[in-house]
C-alpha cells in the first residue's frame, strides 16, 4: 500500500528540479532577447548614419560651391557630421587666339576642393572620409544647370 501511495505524484526533489529548469530557460531566453534587442537598436542606428550621408554630402557641397565655406557642422535627422576644407586646387580656363597669335585666360575657372567629413548617430560613429567637390566660375555667362 506504500508502494501505490508514492507513485501517484511527485516527489519534492521532481518539483524542484523541474522549477530549476524552467527557470534557467527562462533567464537564458531573456538574455538571448535582450541581445537581439540590442544589436537592432545598433544595426538600426547605423542604417540611419548611412541613409542621410547623401544628405549631408549634398549641403556640404552646397555650402563649399555656393558660398565659399571651408569648414562647418551639418545636421540631418540625427546624423551629426563636421566637415573641414582639407585642400583646394583651382584653374583658370585657357585659350589661343587666333588673330593675335597669344594664350589666353579667362572665362569660366575651376576650384576642386578636398572636404574632410566624420559623423556621428547617436552611439555610431563611422571613420572620416574624404568627399571632392567641384566648383565652376563661369562669370555669370554659362549655366551649366
Amino acid at each position: 500500500m506504500y508502494n501505490q501511495i508514492r507513485k501517484r505524484g511527485f516527489s519534492l526533489i521532481e518539483l524542484l528540479i523541474s522549477v530549476t529548469l524552467i527557470t534557467t530557460i527562462i533567464a537564458l531566453t531573456n538574455v538571448i532577447y535582450s541581445n537581439y534587442v540590442a544589436s537592432d537598436l545598433r544595426f538600426s542606428e547605423r542604417s540611419q548614419l548611412y541613409t542621410d550621408l547623401p544628405e549631408v554630402t549634398d549641403v556640404i557641397r552646397h555650402k563649399i560651391s555656393r558660398l565659399n565655406e571651408v569648414r562647418g557642422s551639418e545636421t540631418v535627422n540625427s546624423t551629426q557630421c563636421d566637415w573641414s576644407q582639407t585642400d583646394s586646387q583651382k584653374k583658370q580656363e585657357s585659350g589661343f587666339n587666333v588673330e593675335t597669335g597669344q594664350l589666353t585666360t579667362g572665362g569660366v575657372s575651376f576650384e576642386l576642393s578636398v572636404v574632410e567629413v566624420s559623423c556621428t548617430n547617436k552611439n555610431q560613429v563611422i571613420k572620416p572620409f574624404e568627399i571632392k567637390v567641384l566648383s565652376v566660375d563661369d562669370g555669370g555667362d554659362v549655366n551649366f544647370g
